[in-house]
């Protein structure tokens, strides 16, 4: 799934039968319950090297509980499913966690401690970051509540990837702006100020 399909919140059409179903990406504002579901299968895939067989024989409740929450697919559909062909439960467990990637990529390429997933980065060690932590990042940068509550996952986790690096580049022009001002004597630093607002 590619960036602009994070961005404009798709969905992706999975079919049973002649019927037509959606996979959607995981809302902020269901983050609650989809960490109970997705969890637990997300520690399992680590271990089970992408086995999605295995992981609905292992984890069947939190794999169906994830098919409800971000799918159309009725439950009875699915159950039935589990029995006439499961290869097709299957498929739509792995469209799920291919639609919501970067929560499962992350968890398994390089997260190791999975309470901090998705949260800003704190420079302070000792200090704890909260999810408001990084909802007050967003909304600084011009969200509102309610438009980050709304916003699926991917897109909440980018944006926050894109201030973190906006704001690094800022502290870095800033930090050169006062070398430069500080070893400047009048007439470099007025010519280097008069070059910065023709950039204005």
């Amino acid at each position: 799934m590619n960036e602009f399909f994070i961005a404009s919140d798709k969905c992706y059409p999975i079919y049973l039968g002649e019927h037509e179903y959606l996979i959607q990406q995981v809302k902020m504002k269901d983050f609650a319950e989809w960490i109970a579901v997705a969890e637990p299968i997300k520690q399992q895939l680590n271990q089970t090297q992408n086995d999605y067989m295995q992981l609905l024989v292992n984890l069947h409740d939190h794999c169906i509980g994830l098919i409800a929450l971000v799918s159309d697919i009725p439950i009875d559909i699915v159950g039935h499913y589990v029995f006439k062909d499961i290869s097709q439960v299957v498929a739509i467990l792995s469209c799920i966690i291919d639609v919501n990637f970067i929560y499962f990529k992350e968890t398994q390429n390089n997260n190791k401690n999975n309470e901090d997933f998705g949260r800003i980065k704190s420079s302070n060690k000792k200090e704890n970051t909260t999810w408001f932590d990084s909802f007050q990042f967003l909304v600084q940068a011009g969200h509102t509540h309610e438009s980050i509550m709304n916003m699926n996952y991917g897109t909440f986790h980018k944006y926050i990837e894109a201030i973190e690096k906006q704001n690094t580049q800022q502290f870095m022009t800033n930090i050169s702006a006062m070398r430069i001002a500080y070893h400047a004597d009048a007439k470099g630093y007025k010519s280097f100020k008069m070059n910065i607002d023709r950039c204005l």
